[in-house]
């Protein structure tokens, strides 16, 4: 018994060792830190318009597009991202763009971003707030923003922003991502214009295949994305529409009007050759006619759109030098966007160029960019485009 004594001290000792190591490696834990980033991007250029004129009121365009030529500021983000709290962190990005009277301030970008899942390579987040649309951010990661609008963009199919909730995660084995939202359908520059109350969800599944494979392998960068946006839209002869003055107007139009669109997006990227993509996509939409009277009641059509586009911002000289980063790129892109299939026609877009890289913060780009109906289609002012453009990018 007279041993007993000594154990218990010594076992003592050791739990007092044990309690006192560790609580070291609690404190160990790094605190959470708020920061605040700020960035920015300019985009610039100079426009030599030389649309032809085949009538005389398309002289007259012409004469118009040419008093068009000219030096723009097009674009100026400020883009702040703060983390605010554990896994928790916001992003405004501002917007200085063109008006008809100079230039406007409007917010790009504002959300609270939420990650609500981190463990390894698992990840996932919920974000509410004027967030990505569902693919044209995406589809950015393939084609130089600073030269003009992604496709879908430019096509008119959905906004590149817009206000709602989303929610994003990673896929197992780097095999990609998910992504899908609930958004007004207005986008972020129609904010406040428009009462409609219906709401419009679209999700994208963007798989990387090839993700595992060496950094060198030039199949690594491959995304393929296939994307779907299901929307409505109020009715023009809603309850607030100014149409209910009209005589005989038969009362407001409570459903929705379908406005789908849907397509996939293959693309690839490489820090050393530069990127590329194809983009396809459909879009359904039903319009209105008449009057909502008994003399011209409503009439619903359905209008189908198809758009196809394949760009590309190589650079070649990267094929001699397996080291460095070559600064020059070659800038290629077709669109054809048939906006209704059943009337004739399409218009096509063309962007053929060179840009260069002058450092890690400003990039230079000479290029021709056209816009011009084909098969019959009439020409209009927006589809009469032919410009040269010196184009400039700054980011900091």
């Amino acid at each position: 018994m007279p041993d007993l004594v000594p154990s218990r001290a010594a076992a003592s000792a050791v739990v007092l060792a044990i309690v006192a190591s560790s609580a070291p490696l609690a404190a160990q834990a790094p605190p959470f830190t708020r920061n605040v980033e700020v960035s920015g991007v300019v985009y610039g250029n100079y426009q030599y318009h030389v649309e032809p004129g085949a009538t005389p009121s398309q002289d007259a365009q012409v004469r118009a597009g040419l008093e068009e030529n000219q030096f723009s500021l097009e674009r100026a983000y400020v883009n702040v991202r703060a983390a605010v709290a554990p896994r928790t962190s916001v992003r405004v990005t501002s917007d200085l763009h063109r008006a008809d009277d100079g230039y406007e301030l409007r917010l790009k970008y504002g959300y609270v971003d939420y990650r609500f899942l981190e463990r390894g390579r698992a990840n996932a987040f919920a974000r509410v707030g004027m967030l990505q649309n569902v693919v044209i951010d995406h589809e950015e990661r393939f084609w130089p923003r600073w030269l003009g609008t992604a496709p879908l963009d430019r096509a008119g199919y959905f906004s590149s922003a817009d206000l709602g909730l989303a929610v994003g995660a990673t896929l197992p084995d780097r095999l990609g991502e998910v992504y899908a939202q609930v958004v007004n359908g207005q986008g972020y520059q129609r904010v406040g214009r428009s009462d409609d109350r219906f709401k419009d969800w679209a999700a994208r599944v963007s798989l990387t295949p090839f993700a595992a494979l060496a950094d060198s392998s030039p199949l690594r960068g491959l995304f393929v994305s296939p994307w779907y946006y299901k929307g409505d839209t109020a009715s023009i002869f809603g309850p607030e529409s100014d149409l209910d003055e009209t005589p005989g107007y038969m009362g407001p139009v409570r459903e929705g009007r379908q406005r789908d669109r849907y397509g996939v997006v293959v693309g690839w990227e490489s820090a050393r050759f530069g990127s590329a993509g194809v983009s396809v996509a459909r879009r359904r939409s039903e319009v209105e006619g008449g009057a909502n009277t008994p003399v011209s009641p409503i009439t619903v059509a359905t209008r189908e759109g198809r758009l196809t586009s394949a760009y590309a911002a190589l650079r070649p000289l990267a094929l001699l030098d397996s080291a460095a980063r070559r600064p020059l790129s070659v800038v290629l892109r077709y669109d054809r966007d048939d906006a209704d299939t059943d009337a004739p026609g399409y218009t096509h877009y063309v962007v053929a160029g060179l840009a260069y890289d002058v450092n890690s913060h400003l990039s230079v780009a000479l290029d021709y960019q056209e816009t011009l109906p084909q098969d019959g289609q009439p020409p209009t002012r927006s589809t009469l485009r032919q410009i040269y453009f010196a184009h400039l990018q700054a980011r900091f």
